[in-house]
């Protein structure tokens, strides 16, 4: 068969990974894949479609929707050979649905979140006006646009049945499939070179016997917890021998900054900023702390300290309680005062680190499995409507 896939990331990006690996997944069963992206040269063997360039003077999401159909018109006859199509965003799916010709192929969506709670979540808090804005503007055609794609698709695969079961319920009336299909722990990363200043720092450390705590996540200040986690290394102030090492990227980064100095915490936390395959500094670490506060689909740090063997402490938000089930290894949502409660546990009680410990590794098991057959199991049955 003959997939046609989509992606606007370029390599590095963790949608394009995905993409990638669902590429060579279908390619080594025999599969044909064509790949419409800008700028991407590395291949597993993909037939690689350059991107032309149409209405780039639009903005945002209008401006990459117009220019996808005008690729699918400009590739129509190369496209006719295409038995279906797959996707792993909304824009995109969209795109191929107002299509007269992709449009009517069978077209499987890999959705990793629910769009619309994270900018109900972020049109609420996020600390700068233009994001909330942003969310609020979303807001207004996010719920219409999923409803378009989703009426139209046959097969939606989600991470979690709570996410099959929020799309269920917010859109009643749409007969579509749900498939579950969980990430795995297992991963073979882009070739990225690990900043040796960053390893060194976290080394340094542990040379003055310090027990690390990491937060590693993107930049949005409260809804991934950020708030929550400084809050509660102050309630850890009495141990010097906790220090936190924070690494992260995007426009509300410089409030870790700032809020480390108004907190006095710069003894005690290290911001590294982005740090390029900061997997590879996990197995440095004693502990992973994920705080987040909005809703997440399915986190992929968590299955990354599984992979090194950290411990790890999340908030209780759904995601979490799918990956890691286990109340020894949570905290209520939005509780510094708890959250502190278990970094200090976990730091001076040698059978609370090993309990924690082991339930990471049995929790990992659940996540060990060959999740590229059943992506081209999903894709090849999702075909047939």
């Amino acid at each position: 068969m003959r997939f046609l896939t989509i992606s606007k990331h370029s390599e590095g990006h963790g949608g394009y990974e995905r993409h990638r690996r669902m590429s060579r997944a279908l390619i080594k069963s025999g599969h044909e894949v064509v790949w419409l992206a800008p700028g991407i040269s590395s291949s597993v063997g993909e037939e690689f479609i350059p991107l032309i360039k149409a209405y780039k003077w639009l903005p945002g999401p209008l401006g990459w929707v117009l220019q996808l159909r005008a690729n699918l018109v400009y590739y129509r006859e190369l496209l006719r050979g295409v038995d279906a199509v797959f996707t792993t965003r909304e824009y995109d799916a969209f795109g191929c649905i107002l299509d007269f010709f992709v449009g009517r192929l069978p077209h499987i969506f890999f959705i990793h979140g629910d769009t619309i709670e994270c900018e109900k979540y972020l049109a609420k808090h996020s600390e700068r006006f233009m994001r909330r804005l942003k969310s609020r503007v979303m807001l207004l055609f996010y719920p219409w646009l999923q409803h378009k794609i989703l009426k139209r698709l046959s097969h939606v695969v989600v991470q979690a049945n709570f996410l099959a079961e929020t799309l269920k319920m917010r859109h009643p009336t749409i007969e579509c499939e749900y498939i579950v299909l969980t990430s795995d722990c297992l991963f073979e990363w882009h070739p990225e070179t690990v900043n040796q200043e960053h390893v060194a720092a976290i080394k340094t450390l542990k040379a003055q016997d310090k027990y690390v705590v990491g937060v590693i996540a993107q930049v949005f200040y409260r809804a991934k917890g950020f708030d929550v986690f400084l809050d509660a290394m102050t309630h850890l102030c009495d141990i010097p021998e906790i220090h936190a090492v924070i690494v992260g990227y995007g426009d509300e980064a410089e409030l870790i900054s700032k809020n480390i100095k108004r907190l006095d915490l710069g003894n005690r936390v290290t911001f590294l900023g982005k740090s390029p395959a900061a997997h590879h500094l996990m197995p440095l670490l004693d502990v992973i702390a994920a705080p987040t506060q909005f809703f997440d689909a399915f986190p992929t740090v968590i299955l990354e300290a599984m992979e090194t063997n950290c411990c790890i402490i999340g908030s209780d938000i759904d995601a979490h309680k799918v990956q890691l089930k286990h109340g020894a290894l949570m905290f209520p949502n939005g509780d510094a005062v708890a959250l502190a409660k278990c970094l200090r546990d976990l730091y001076s009680d040698e059978k609370i680190r090993n309990l924690n410990a082991s339930l990471v590794k049995e929790r990992r098991k659940n996540f060990e499995f060959d999740w590229d057959a059943q992506v081209v199991e999903i894709l090849t049955r999702g075909t047939i409507v």
